[in-house]
């Protein structure tokens, strides 16, 4: 519509929309830094990519401020869901060694669902793998991991990131 009424626009479109995008380092040379006192930590480059039935220009920028928030906030989701996890692995150590015998006994699908749910926020499936097998009189057994090199691959290629869209 906008393109049939001649109006100029700029927006923004998802990561997840252009992974190729997506997947440029931070740190690789074809971001050209802002040099402006306000704009420091901020660098960008464009392309241009057939989308919604026309040549458009997209700016990809990234921002050391936004990036040192979305790394805070994945830590922060780390830890929660860590600390879940925990709490699931012990408990289930205690039904295998009969410290709790009430409640329903924990099937892996149902422990299965349990982690689903604590690592439903971003990254989070990537970031810590989750390992359950059955264990002793049944009783599903927990591990997990956090993957570093994941952890490494999303700070580099995901955090810190825009795409903006224009036909400027």
């Amino acid at each position: 519509m906008l393109d049939s009424l001649g109006v100029n626009f700029v927006g923004s479109v998802k990561l997840a929309e252009h992974k190729d995008l997506a997947k440029v380092s931070n740190n690789d040379p074809v971001f050209v830094p802002f040099h402006a006192a306000k704009l420091e930590g901020t660098k960008a480059f464009r392309v241009t990519k057939a989308l919604y039935g026309r040549e458009r220009i997209l700016v990809v920028s990234y921002n050391q401020n936004l990036f040192n928030a979305q790394w805070l906030t994945l830590q922060n989701d780390i830890t929660k869901a860590t600390e879940k996890l925990s709490l699931l692995q012990q408990k289930l150590k205690d039904r295998a060694n009969g410290v709790i015998k009430r409640g329903r006994v924990p099937t892996i699908e149902s422990i299965k669902k349990q982690c689903q749910n604590t690592l439903n926020r971003q990254y989070m499936k990537r970031v810590i793998k989750v390992t359950i097998v059955k264990g002793s009189s049944d009783i599903p057994r927990l591990e997990y991991a956090i993957d570093a090199a994941a952890t490494h691959e999303i700070a580099d290629t995901r955090l810190g990131k825009n795409i903006i869209i224009t036909s400027r």
